[in-house]
Formats: structure tokens, sequence, C-alpha cells
């Protein structure tokens, strides 16, 4: 199984821009959090399709990272996927966009860089936006699991 949550968005031209794509790519990340699983979109990406993931990923990911500095623990990669669903790769892809992904030029090695200012600014922009936004709490759903 390639661990896809979702094939394909479809959204009439009449209904787009009014973050329709947002919501169902919201719900399928919290399908794939229902599962205990990681999920991603399936590849390749249109490119209306790469710009709402992109911008799904930047606001997931600064959200996570928000509530994580409420609690002054350190977060990783690993800490973020679990949080929000998205694979690896797709944390990083949002870590980037929001310019928080850094690399030490003298060990190679990568850490995250916060700018809490960035990061309630690109909640804020989405929010301003009025989305229709997936309410966790009224998901009464269970995943069906094959059994031996």
């Amino acid at each position: 199984m390639a661990g896809y949550n979702l094939s394909c968005i479809v959204t009439l031209p009449i209904y787009q821009r009014k973050g329709y794509g947002f919501f169902l790519i919201s719900f399928s990340y919290l399908l794939s959090q229902r599962e205990n699983r990681l999920g991603s979109p399936e590849k390749p990406l249109s490119d209306l399709g790469l710009l709402s993931y992109r911008s799904y990923w930047k606001t997931a990911i600064a959200n996570a990272i928000l509530e994580v500095l409420n609690y002054g623990t350190n977060v990783s990669i690993q800490d973020l996927s679990k949080r929000t669903g998205m694979t690896d790769d797709d944390v990083i892809s949002g870590l980037e966009g929001l310019d928080a992904l850094v690399r030490d030029p003298e060990t190679g090695i990568y850490a995250i860089r916060v700018n809490r200012e960035k990061l309630v600014e690109r909640v804020d922009l989405v929010e301003r936006k009025g989305y229709v936004k997936v309410k966790e709490q009224l998901l009464k759903w269970m995943p069906y699991l094959l059994g031996r």
C-alpha cells in the first residue's frame, strides 16, 4: 500500500478559492490520524493541487509548532508527523515553506528554527479567509481493520 490518504480533489470553478480543497485536505489528514498512520496525497500533484497542499502543510505545521511552544518542549520532524498525520516529506516541505528548516553549514545537521511571529502570521492569514473547518470532535468514525 502506498500510504495515500487522498487521491483527487475536484472543485467546480464557481466554488474554487472558498476553502473546500483545504477542508478536504484537512479531513484526509484527520482520517490518517484516526487510523494511527501517516498519509500523503497521491503523486504527482497537479499545479493547483501542489499549491493547495503547500498552503495546508505550512498552516498545519505552524499550528502544531505553536501548540508545542505553549508547552515549552522541543519538537522533531517525527513529532510533527505524529501530531499532523503527515509524512516526514510533507512536514519537511511545510517547514521549508515557513523558512523554518535550517542547515548548519559546518556540521550539515538540520534544525527547526522557530519564528513565532511568522507562524502566527501564517495561521492568522488562513483564519482571515474564513474557510470551513473540520470539527474533529464531531467525527464518529473508526477505521475498518481486517483481522485474521
